[in-house]
């Protein structure tokens, strides 16, 4: 079992390889996946999309090359001639161009490939586009994701032409390789969605789609794994008996076998606590003020790793290490080694070089991949380095390639028989674990010096991290499992027996082998079972407690009828707070016992499961039978589905209480009976719905899976303490990676991201962002590749930028004796923001001062000092609750506490009633805030002088309504921070305050009036900031300056474009955020002075009727109510008596439509119900009358005016809440709308908007802007 067998002698094939031959035969579940692909795009179907999870070495360029070519052949109105290739990684264009010319020939003059960074005229891409006009033309061109999505038109900063003609041609074909990387950000989506026309097909290939697998139906995927790839290679010689062995086309696919290594066992140190190995702690590099020049960045623990390297060449008849004799050494001549980073990487190198077996003395070259630092090797030019030294004769040559992440996915390096795993944690991501590992499984084969074909039959993994391993096998395993069904039953039948069966396949044709107790033991499908505990764990982990395995199901669908009463009430209350999907209530009817089929039925679909498994016919009893098996099933997932949608509207916010809780038995952990407890009612009524008491949860909390919500919980807290032993820049991305997992469920209190904290913050006052120019993902740098550098790429990069504002940046950040007060923390990210900006800075202050030599070569201790420092006399934060100070405490510090010589906290994070004490105590607030003593906790008089206050207030609070009754507060918070008199203020808030919000009117006016605001920052759809979050009249951020006297940089974000021009606020009456609607409205201001409807629409209750007043049983005139209508007394109505005897135009007063979502092209309907009521007909007050008509025809005049974009644009600009009022029609002119009107009413709706546009004398740029921003209504 213990010996390797990588490369063997095979008998010569007596037909072509189907792997790396230039002649295409395509295999038979290559067949399959173009066919299913074909078929589904020859439907008309809705949405054209179709993935190919399949995984590597599949073939899938090739075939998605010979899919554009079959549907090239197809009839006209089918016919692909256009087919664009992107991808996340512009190397892989190698594979594709050679491919190409495999499909379709080296000098095909009807089909032609061509790529953005060509010079020769076949790259032309408008060539191209003209060749393609000819009849029987077609072309292939490839563009990277990172080009793309720089167009300005999806959001990026460049308006190049061709970026431009690529987005916007008519596509046929898309193809998008390695679907689940970089395409999956918010940019990466823009540009697909601008690519996807009506009609054309989108083609998605990934080898591991775990992060977008749920986006497709089971139609729309075709599957080949690792497990179907495998039987197909043993299976053939059963369905081929006649053939020769070496003519199996799978035989060239190398098994894989994972050996496991406890690293932290086979080394005789302390690398972690809590009893967890931590490759980043062994592998750790000396840095620091302290440490001599020769010794900086070598190990800090070069003994042990010495001793693991001598290890891994150390003769044992029962461990077999892979270097342990000139066998194995032949066997893993050329093999790749995976490290934490960069530093790590150049010490391994040093080592190896030196060492007996592997350094230059021996047969090894060492090849580092990783650089001097992060960015200085781009992945093309580490492909060229690593093929360059492997050589011609690759068995003649022996290498090791380190790496810390190039060179793991999407690409080949065929020699290489073995990937050492050195890097990552239990955190590790099942989709780069597998897409590293099987960068050893390509096909490989030579003819030797005798002339004897040799082949790669198998390659190996050699992972320190057991239980790392074992877990990502399971997960994968259990993927697998998912993939066998139709998806949408899956998860429904999969039981363990199923698991284990798919698990046994699985390490059949991966075995995974573990050193244990000094000889090497092979694990069984039920002790990797027992690994998928930790799979459903990390699951919802990762997913933030949005996952079904956190539930119990068989308690929440046996709940009895009293329990679901209380359950739907809570529903109910859950559902006035959350951004989540609405809860429905639970069917009191349903019962788990009662599969619903009669004794017959289950008797024939017993029997029908038992002839499906012989695969014998079935009779239509049977058939039958199962069809009503089926409904029952369906039944019963959309009753649990809906049950666990209302438990999740409190499961969504347990995760960051879980982070941030003290609590005084780790072990014991978060359960589910202390969990009330650890949490204060103040801070579990800030943190949950509103209406949820603790009483309701206990009453429900045995519908959660107990074993998993503590698991959880110290989950969460594991990866928050491992990053305490972090340097401060990976501590702030392992912090920001948790707070990744978290949701936003509330929309009363919007939790800030930390990508908005970043570009809020940045935007506004500098400093140091992790994230792009564009806030889509990390930050990047451009680096070139190829001989001619005409290859560019933006690749990731771990390290900040810096942003400069100015002397903004310079008194907020510039000055080490700044302080910085966040109002209202509740996740300490606001703080972690400006700290580290402090801190780089601060560091930077140190080596101007020769303090220290190298920034770069900090010890995590030294840089702690500085942290701690900075948190200690720069960083002052309020929150409103002890939960709140507490995630913040975690945040800023962690698991540490600062302290003072005395042993008292020297932090300054303070818990107040603080919403409470803004919109009451506000002058005793005030006071505390800028008090030395309140901070110091001492008797102090002295005055705080802040640089800058910061944060994302609470936005409003309940007065007693439902969520349009809601009392805003953020202005409260403004204020107090004005009255703190700090040089600099930047905050986030809903935008309302322009024209609406009940009760800021006198903020309104201060706030346009100020001329200190430098720069106001405007969404008109808050979802292009906080991602998934509906705010009515969207959302902004500002910077007020002290010593600021002028106009205000007002920046637009609206459908993806930004705008910024110098505006006077309090220029006009009514504050307009669009500016190009600025001459629209003054147009129509100066036409006439005949009045606008603000004069003429009614008050809230036209006819003094409540929403709750419905119809009688008899009476003279018809009330139109929300529900119905019916008969009413004309005597009862003591409002609006004059209107009875006309003829009236309504609207709605309430609807989501008046605060108005946009659609994706973001315009919006504004009105939504719109209608008439005959003479002797009222309304309640759900209802607002536009206007009275003595006819019908002026009635429907005015009807067809309301429906226009015109109309409707001039009261979009006012309309910023959920609730219509008469003076949102301030800018609507009133019209004559009898038969000598200057407008024909009886023309259609856009017909009236043209002769309007004339009539105001609107350009043909602002009637394309009101149409880019409303919707038609007909």
């Amino acid at each position: 079992m213990a010996v390797y067998t990588t490369i063997q002698p095979v008998q010569a094939k007596q037909s072509d390889s189907l792997f790396g031959s230039d002649q295409i035969v395509l295999r038979d579940e290559q067949e399959d996946a173009i066919r299913a692909a074909l078929k589904y795009f020859k439907k008309n179907a809705k949405e054209k999309k179709f993935l190919w999870n399949a995984k590597m070495r599949f073939g899938k360029t090739v075939c998605a090359l010979e899919l554009a070519k079959r549907m090239g052949e197809l009839p006209d109105d089918k016919a692909v001639h256009r087919t664009l290739i992107v991808t996340h990684r512009p190397v892989v264009n190698d594979s594709w161009s050679t491919d190409f010319k495999k499909i379709f020939g080296q000098q095909n003059p009807d089909y032609h490939y061509a790529t953005k960074f060509d010079d020769s005229a076949e790259g032309d891409f408008y060539a191209l586009e003209r060749s393609v006009k000819q009849e029987g033309m077609h072309y292939v061109f490839f563009a990277s994701m990172q080009y793309l999505r720089r167009a300005r038109m999806v959001g990026g900063d460049n308006d190049e032409q061709l970026k431009i003609d690529i987005l916007t041609n008519a596509w046929d074909l898309v193809v998008i390789d390695e679907a689940h990387e970089g395409t999956r950000t918010n940019l990466g989506q823009r540009v697909i969605d601008t690519l996807t026309k009506p009609g054309t097909n989108v083609l998605h290939l990934s080898g591991t789609p775990f992060n977008l697998y749920e986006d497709f139906t089971d139609e729309q995927i075709y599957t080949w794994d690792y497990i179907k790839e495998q039987t197909a290679k043993r299976d053939w010689p059963k369905f081929h008996p006649h053939e020769p062995a070496e003519n199996n086309p799978y035989r060239e696919l190398p098994e894989m076998e994972i050996r496991t290594y406890n690293l932290g066992k086979l080394v005789k140190e302390n690398f972690g606590d809590d009893a967890t190995f931590q490759f980043k702690e062994f592998f750790r590099t000396k840095q620091g003020q302290g440490v001599p020049r020769e010794e900086k960045g070598k190990f800090v623990h070069e003994d042990a790793v010495r001793q693991f390297l001598d290890l891994m060449c150390s003769e044992d008849e029962h461990s077999h290490y892979p270097f342990s004799n000139d066998d194995y050494r032949t066997f893993f001549n050329h093999t790749l080694w995976v490290v934490p980073g960069v530093k790590e990487a150049k010490a391994l190198e040093r080592l190896l070089k030196e060492h007996e077996i592997f350094g230059e003395d021996g047969p090894f070259e060492i090849i580092n991949v990783a650089g001097n630092n992060d960015d200085d090797e781009t992945r093309s030019d580490a492909l060229d380095k690593v093929k360059k030294k492997i050589g011609d004769v690759p068995d003649q040559t022996y290498t090791i390639t380190i790496s810390c992440g190039r060179l793991t996915t999407g690409v080949t390096v065929r020699p290489w028989t073995a990937v050492f795993y050195l890097k990552g944690s239990e955190n590790t991501s099942a989709a780069t674990y597998m897409q590293t590992i099987f960068r050893v499984q390509s096909p490989y084969q030579y003819v030797d010096a005798d002339g004897q074909l040799q082949m790669k039959t198998k390659c190996y993994v050699f992972d320190f991290a057991p239980d790392r391993s074992l877990k990502m096998v399971a997960e994968t395993a259990k993927f697998a499992t998912l993939t066998q069904k139709e998806k949408s039953y899956a998860r429904a039948a999969t039981t363990r027996d199923k698991d284990i069966e798919n698990m046994d396949t699985f390490i059949s044709f991966c075995p995974i082998i573990a050193m244990e107790g000094g000889k090497m033991e092979k694990y069984n499908a039920n002790q990797l079972f027992e690994q998928l505990e930790h799979v459903y764990v990390d699951r919802v982990v990762r997913n933030g407690f949005n996952d079904n395995s956190l539930y119990d199901v068989r308690e929440l669908m046996s709940l009895a009828p009293d329990e679901l009463e209380d359950f739907n009430l809570m529903g109910e209350e859950i559902g006035k707070t959350t951004n989540m999907e609405k809860p429905k209530k639970a069917d009191k009817k349903f019962d788990l016992n009662k599969n619903g089929l009669s004794p017959n039925q289950q008797a024939a679909a017993d029997r029908a499961h038992k002839k499906q498994k012989n695969k014998e016919p079935l009779t239509p009893e049977e058939e039958a039978a199962l069809e009503a098996e089926k409904k029952r099933k369906a039944e019963e997932r959309k009753e649990r589905d809906n049950r666990i949608t209302i438990l999740r509207g409190i499961s969504l916010r347990i995760p960051l209480m879980m982070y941030g809780a003290k609590i005084d038995d780790e072990e014991e952990g978060i359960t589910l009976n202390n969990f009330t407890r650890i949490v204060d009612d103040a801070s579990w009524a800030e943190f949950m719905p509103r209406g949820v008491t603790k009483p309701m949860f206990n009453k429900f909390k045995k519908c959660y899976n107990t074993t998993v919500f503590v698991a959880a919980g110290k989950r969460y807290r594991q990866l928050a303490r491992e990053a305490d032993r972090m340097h401060t820049d990976d501590r702030i991305q392992r912090i920001a990676e948790i707070f990744s997992y978290f949701h936003n469920p509330d929309k009363e209190t919007v939790l800030t991201p930390w990508r908005v904290v970043n570009m809020h913050m940045s935007d506004c006052l500098g400093g140091y962002t992790f994230f792009n120019d564009r806030f889509d993902g990390p930050n990047e740098i451009c680096v070139t590749s190829g001989e001619n550098g005409k290859l560019f790429d933006w690749i990731p990069t771990v390290a900040p930028r810096y942003v400069n504002r100015g002397e903004v940046t310079k008194e907020v950040f510039g000055d080490s004796k700044a302080k910085i007060l966040e109002i209202n923390s509740k996740t300490g990210l606001y703080p972690l923001y400006v700290a580290y900006s402090l801190y780089r800075q601060r560091t930077q202050d140190f080596l101007a001062a020769n303090l220290i030599e190298d920034v770069d070569n900090y010890s995590v201790e030294e840089e702690q000092v500085i942290w701690d420092d900075i948190l200690a006399n720069n960083i002052y934060v309020i929150c409103n609750t002890p939960m709140a100070q507490r995630i913040t405490h975690r945040t800023l510090l962690g698991f540490r506490p600062i302290t003072q010589k005395d042993g008292n906290e020297r932090v300054n994070i303070k818990a107040e009633k603080l919403i409470e004490r803004a919109t009451t105590e506000k002058e005793s607030l005030i006071a505390d805030l800028k008090s030395v003593g309140y901070w110091r906790g001492t008797r102090s008089k002295e005055d705080m002088k802040f640089s800058a206050v910061v944060g994302n207030p609470p936005y409003q609070i309940m007065d007693g309504g439902a969520g349009v009754s809601a009392k805003p507060v953020y202005n409260s918070f403004v204020e107090v921070a004005k009255d703190l008199q700090p040089l600099n203020i930047s905050m986030i808030m809903p935008a309302k305050w322009y024209t609406d919000g009940k009760g800021l009117e006198a903020f309104r006016s201060a706030m346009l009036n100020d001329k200190r605001l430098s720069k106001l920052v405007d969404f008109t759809d808050s979802r292009d900031c906080f991602e998934n979050v509906d705010i009515a009249g969207g959302i902004c951020y500002f910077l007020w300056n002290k010593d600021y006297n002028g106009q205000c940089n007002f920046v637009s974000k609206h459908q993806g474009e930004t705008k910024s021009s110098m505006r006077d606020l309090a220029a006009t009456d009514d504050f307009i955020r669009h500016i190009e609607a600025v001459s629209i409205i003054d147009k129509v201001k100066n036409y006439s002075n005949v009045g606008y409807y603000s004069e003429r629409v009614s008050t809230r209750k036209p006819f003094g009727l409540s929403t709750n007043d419905t119809a009688l049983d008899f009476g003279d005139i018809t009330l139109i109510f929300n529900g119905g209508k019916g008969p009413y007394k004309s005597s009862l109505i003591s409002k609006g008596k004059d209107m009875i005897p006309l003829w009236k135009v309504t609207i709605s007063r309430l609807t989501a439509e008046h605060a108005g979502q946009a659609d994706k092209e973001g315009r919006k309907r504004v009105l939504s119900s719109l209608n008439y009521l005959k003479p002797n007909e009222i309304c309640t007050e759900t209802y607002l009358v536009v206007d009275t008509f003595k006819t019908e025809k002026e009635t429907l005049a005015l009807m067809s005016y309301l429906k226009t974009r015109f109309v409707r644009f001039l009261i979009a600009q006012l309309a910023s809440t959920q609730q219509m009022t008469k003076e949102k029609f301030a800018f609507v002119p009133l019209q004559d709308f009898t038969p000598q009107s200057d407008i024909d009413w009886t023309q259609s709706v856009a017909d009236i908007d043209k002769q309007l546009y004339k009539k105001y004398g609107l350009t043909t740029e602002e009637q394309q802007f009101i149409e880019s921003m409303i919707k038609p209504m007909e």
